[in-house]
């Protein structure tokens, strides 16, 4: 009897025994997997970032070739000066995006003003309307841009990038501009600019400047620990493995690399002459923005709007936003920048906003804290323009004919302010 006790306890202390081994095992295969992936992906980011790396190198002394015909051509003369976009520029250019941050590092224009704000200015405010002050304008105004978004453009980019001082900044305000959910934009998805275009500051030479260190500082993840989805929108908008995945059967399968290159250097060839056209066929972005419009930050939109009712627009503002958009302010005071807000004119009998008179009464009251110029053309400065849908895209959105229009009349109400 006892024997067999025995026998029991040392055959469960044996089964005991096989199972923690068992366990241990597992995990120690877990991870090995797990640095074997990790080790994987560390050396697949790694030679993109080379793959890219000399990519780029090539790029720039393409564009630098590019800038000496250009100057060899005296018909380009002022697309030099206003930063028209040109066939030789599209080919760097791939969208209106592009074009912004192409200018802060390129410094082509240097504008004495500039525009900032959302898509509402973006496609409804032309700098060519403003040529007759003598003075240089850019439209910087992005899609989707949310203040805390313009906080990190001006202290880690445009700023830094040792672009001039603007004389002063015309903020397309939006009452709705407080709400995430509208206004998407984060940092990460412009990372990949910073490295096409990114260039030591002024005051920096080439030979010292730390570009990766840069970079880095430039595209720290600065969200929170627990939000899943910005840490995977980061990765996938930092790493060049991610960013560039789309390239990877170039990386690994170089000889198809070089059979496409052929091709598009043979097509190159052929389609240079289309710089001598003066009528071009449309060239649109994939959100259908016409590029071959794109003027100095402007980007025309065009859609299909008869006017119907769009629905209400409600939003939902979060203080971070707004907390946001007061120290933007104070650093643009603290640097010496005048500050005007414009909101562009809406498609009024188009929209519901029950919340646009609380909102902006908010903005009006920081304009008036602030002592800052507030042009509303909702509001004291609506006009024809907000009832009459064929200057519209959408009931937000100017057009081209609308954006002209607009642009037109912004300049002649800003002229007693900035007095340019």
């Amino acid at each position: 009897m006892n024997n067999s006790v025995e026998n029991s306890e040392n055959q469960n202390s044996s089964h005991f025994k096989i199972n923690i081994i068992s366990v241990a095992l597992f995990f120690l295969k877990f991870i090995l997997v797990i640095i074997v992936v990790f080790s994987a992906l560390y050396i697949l980011n790694a030679r993109m970032a080379d793959f890219i790396a000399e990519e780029r190198a090539v790029e720039r002394e393409r564009e630098a070739e590019i800038r000496a015909k250009e100057r060899e051509r005296e018909d380009n003369e002022r697309i030099n000066e206003n930063y028209r976009i040109n066939d030789q520029i599209i080919d760097q250019v791939t969208d209106n995006y592009d074009g912004h941050f192409f200018e802060i590092f390129d410094k082509r224009v240097n504008a004495d003003y500039i525009f900032i704000g959302t898509s509402h200015f973006t496609h409804g405010v032309t700098p060519e309307a403003f040529e007759d002050s003598g003075k240089r304008f850019f439209n910087f105004a992005l899609n989707g841009s949310n203040p805390s978004y313009y906080v990190w453009w001006y202290n880690e980019v445009f700023k830094p990038s040792g672009y001039v001082k603007p004389k002063a900044i015309i903020f397309g305000v939006n009452w709705f501009m407080f709400d995430t959910n509208w206004l998407w934009r984060r940092p990460e998805f412009d990372y990949r600019y910073l490295r096409d275009y990114s260039n030591p500051p002024p005051d920096v030479d080439e030979e010292d400047w730390d570009y990766e260190s840069a970079v880095v500082e430039a595209t720290r993840y600065t969200g929170k620990w627990y939000d899943i989805d910005s840490i995977i929108s980061h990765i996938t908008n930092t790493y060049p493995f991610f960013i560039s995945r789309s390239r990877f059967i170039d990386l690994v399968l170089p000889e198809k690399k070089e059979e496409s290159k052929e091709i598009e250097n043979i097509s190159e060839e052929i389609e240079f002459t289309a710089y001598e056209r003066k009528i071009r066929e449309p060239i649109l972005t994939y959100e259908g923005n016409r590029l071959d419009h794109f003027y100095m930050g402007y980007i025309p939109w065009e859609a299909d709007f008869n006017g119907h009712h769009a629905g209400t627009a409600g939003t939902h503002p979060f203080q971070e936003e707004k907390d946001a958009f007061i120290r933007l302010l104070d650093q643009f005071q603290a640097d010496g920048i005048p500050v005007v807000f414009v909101m562009a004119p809406e498609y009024l009998p188009g929209r519901t906003a029950p919340q646009f008179d609380e909102l902006t009464d908010e903005i009006t009251a920081v304009a008036a804290t602030k002592g800052i110029p507030f042009l509303n053309y909702n509001r004291e400065l609506a006009s024809d323009i907000n009832s009459d849908h064929t200057y519209y895209s959408d009931w937000g959105h100017l057009n081209n004919r609308g954006a002209q229009r607009f642009s037109r009349k912004l300049y002649e109400d800003l002229k007693p302010i900035l007095q340019y």
